[in-house]
C-alpha cells in the first residue's frame, strides 16, 4: 500500500503514527513531495527541495530479527540503494554505517526505527531522502549531491522510486533469510574508504587509523599507525 502526501513534515513520523492507530499491511509506504521536517541521525535535519527528491518511508513487517542483528537492517537497505545506483550508472560508497556517498558527497541518507519486543525486532521503518533533482543546496548541506548533478540529467521521481523499491525489496528478502554472510560481504564490497588510511575523531582525541571491516553488532572495526584493532558504536567515532 502507498499513502502519497503532498505535504508532511516527516514521512517517519507519520507512518510512526499510523502504525499505532491501525494495523498496516507489510510495505506499507508513505511518500510525500515536500517534508518540512525531515529527520536524518541522531536528530538532524534532512534538507530536500520540494518535487525534486525522493523522500519516503517503508514499514516492513514480520522482520523477526534478534536485536543483536539489528545493524543487518541497515546493511540490506544500504545495499538496496546502492544497487539501484550502479543500474543507472553511479558508482555509489556506503559511509558506515549507512549513508550512501558519491565521489565523496552524500547522495542520501536513512533512518531506521525499529519497534522491538523483548529480544527481537518484530517491524521496522525505513526513511529514505535521496537527492534526484535538487542541484543547490545550503550551506548546511554543502556536501550533498545529486543523481542530477552526478549525471547531468533530469529524472522522473516516479520510475526511479519504483526501482529503488524493487532493489531494497530484493535485499530486506536477503536479510528476512538471515544469509548474513552475503549481506555482510557485499556491504564490505561497498564499503566508503575501506582500507584507507583517514584522519577520525575520538571524543576530543584525533586517530590516524584504517577502515577494516565491521562487526555483527554494527561496531567499527580500525586499525591504527601502531596495529592496534579499535572498535567503536556510531557516536563514539567521527569521520
Amino acid at each position: 500500500m502507498i499513502i502519497k502526501l503532498p505535504e508532511t513534515e516527516s514521512t517517519n513520523k507519520y507512518l510512526n503514527k499510523l502504525t499505532k492507530n491501525q494495523e498496516l499491511k507489510n510495505k506499507t509506504i508513505v511518500i510525500t513531495d515536500i517534508q518540512t521536517n525531515g529527520k536524518g541521525q541522531h536528530n538532524n535535519y534532512w534538507e530536500s527541495e520540494p518535487y525534486k527528491n525522493l523522500t519516503f518511508s517503508i514499514f516492513y513487517k514480520n522482520i523477526n530479527l534478534d536485536v543483536n542483528k539489528q545493524f543487518y537492517i541497515s546493511i540490506a537497505v544500504s545495499l538496496g540503494i546502492t544497487d539501484f545506483l550502479k543500474k543507472i550508472n553511479i558508482n555509489p560508497k556506503i559511509k558506515w554505517p549507512n549513508d550512501i556517498y558519491v565521489n565523496n558527497k552524500k547522495i542520501c541518507g536513512i533512518l531506521i526505527e525499529n519497534n522491538i519486543f523483548k529480544t527481537t525486532i518484530k517491524s521496522t521503518i525505513i526513511g529514505i531522502g535521496l537527492n534526484v533533482n535538487q542541484t543547490k543546496f545550503t550551506e548546511l548541506t554543502k556536501n550533498a549531491t545529486s543523481i542530477k548533478l552526478i549525471t547531468n540529467k533530469n529524472y522522473e521521481l516516479n520510475k526511479l522510486f519504483n526501482s529503488l523499491i524493487n532493489n531494497i525489496d530484493n535485499n530486506i528478502s536477503t536479510l528476512i533469510k538471515k544469509d548474513f554472510i552475503s549481506l555482510k560481504s557485499n556491504y564490505l564490497n561497498n564499503m566508503y574508504l575501506i582500507n584507507k588510511t583517514h584522519t577520525f575523531k575520538i571524543k576530543n582525541t584525533k586517530l590516524i587509523a584504517k577502515i577494516k571491516g565491521i562487526e555483527d553488532t554494527g561496531q567499527l572495526i580500525v586499525v591504527d599507525k601502531n596495529n592496534n584493532i579499535n572498535k567503536y558504536f556510531l557516536k563514539e567515532i567521527i569521520f
